[in-house]
């Protein structure tokens, strides 16, 4: 049975330092990749006339007090009809999923720690989506 294709991208990240952006931007890519690999119901494209695309905001924030990184992820769920974008009302995010990395040196934050926490995140929320969406009888 062929697989429902959806859009995903994300819409913005927010990190705590700048320098750790673009390191955890490539390792959430990946980790989008890696659910649409395990999924056996969709796959990662863009979708057609009334398919899904969901779109990502993940962030990563340094709590230096707990010496911890913790990792959300928000997300938004759209149809396309008639090439346009439109917000998918009967799926909404009612929990955030949290990831969390412990004993962080606050002052030296490595990029795996970083890596770690906001992927954990995206993965159980793109996961979790991925098995509410409904699946289109007609894909080819």
């Amino acid at each position: 049975m062929p697989k429902t294709v959806v859009g995903t991208e994300i819409a913005s990240m927010k990190v705590f330092d700048s320098k750790l952006e673009s390191g955890a931007k490539q390792a959430v890519q990946a980790a989008i990749a890696a659910v649409y690999r395990k999924s056996t119901r969709h796959q990662l494209g863009t979708p057609k006339e009334g398919g899904h695309f969901i779109q990502l905001t993940p962030t990563a924030v340094l709590d230096p007090a707990r010496r911890v990184v913790v990792g959300t992820c928000k997300w938004e769920v759209a149809v396309i009809e008639n090439g346009q974008r439109k917000l998918f009302a009967s799926l909404r995010q009612t929990k955030v999923a949290l990831s969390t990395v412990d004993r962080i040196n606050p002052v030296k934050v490595r990029q795996q720690s970083v890596n770690d926490a906001i992927v954990g995140a995206v993965e159980k929320e793109l996961a979790g989506v991925l098995a509410s969406l409904p699946r289109k009888e007609n894909e080819t």
